[in-house]
């Protein structure tokens, strides 16, 4: 049996332009269950958790949309 209280996290890292790094971190802050942990001239790292590794692709298809 599942464990509904049982949380998946990843990191990963998405990579910008510098020039747009500041609007991007805007957009990621704003996603749910999305924490931007660091950046650096293009660079973000990011933490996602979700509740399966379903909804965590699903955040990770949305951001590569970005």
């Amino acid at each position: 049996m599942r464990n509904p209280e049982r949380y998946h996290v990843s990191s990963a890292v998405v990579l910008t332009s510098p020039a747009a790094a500041n609007g991007v971190i805007a957009t990621l802050s704003e996603i749910p269950n999305v924490e931007v942990h660091a950046a650096d001239r293009g660079k973000i790292i990011i933490v996602i958790e979700g509740r399966s590794s379903g909804e965590m692709g699903a955040t990770l298809a949305a951001i590569s949309g970005l």
